[in-house]
């Protein structure tokens, strides 16, 4: 969308949107004199105020660059989004936005897919929620000598990608530290060790 003030949205308040792709002529190429709380607020276009005006806010609990003036809990990480290119909105499996929002002002029980709203722990930012798969569950064996080894339960020939954060304080920040991992033999588990680089991080993996 496009106008000369707000090219996404105008005034209002957004829960769970996401803006992208949209244009000002003059400020607010995503919003423009807005209320957002976690929503997904990048990628726009403006002379000045490229995803939002410097009128809106605060921005709670929401991506985008730059961090607004008033707010909280707020990230400017990009959403990785599926396939902007091709209009797929929703996040990839490690998309920042994930569990990153504030469940306490989500009011409805699903997202713009109809799929259930929240899921593991938090709400997600954006109009989303990220689908987890059957077979992301994973067991942590400890230390063996300097090298943390991860034993991975899950689906035969599944891949998954395992993640790490340093804190587990809202926005959760999931860095990926290996990606494509899959049990080539066929069994219901493997083993990711040689982790020294992280040894106080926690961990998760998630099914692709």
């Amino acid at each position: 969308n496009s106008a000369q003030y707000g090219g996404g949205v105008d005034s209002g308040t957004l829960i769970n949107c996401t803006l992208t792709g949209n244009s000002a002529t003059i400020s607010g190429g995503g919003a423009y004199d807005e209320l957002m709380t976690n929503c997904i607020v990048y990628y726009n276009s403006a002379p000045t105020g490229a995803n939002f005006d410097s009128g809106s806010g605060p921005l709670i609990y929401c991506c985008t660059t730059p961090l607004p003036a008033s707010g909280t809990g707020n990230l400017t990480n990009a959403p990785l989004f599926v396939n902007s290119a091709t209009g797929n909105y929703r996040l990839q499996s490690s998309s920042p936005c994930i569990n990153a929002g504030n469940s306490a002002y989500v009011t409805t029980s699903t997202d713009l897919d109809g799929n259930p709203r929240i899921l593991g722990g938090a709400v997600d930012m954006g109009a989303y929620e990220f689908q987890y798969t059957s077979n992301y569950i994973y067991t942590a064996r400890g230390a063996n000598g300097q090298h943390l080894i991860l034993q991975l339960a899950g689906k035969p020939n599944a891949t998954y990608v395992l993640q790490a954060a340093t804190n587990l304080m809202r926005p959760v920040i999931w860095q990926p530290v290996f990606t494509n991992l899959s049990d080539t033999n066929g069994n219901w588990g493997f083993t990711v060790s040689n982790l020294t680089d992280r040894p106080t991080h926690f961990y998760r993996t998630v099914g692709q």
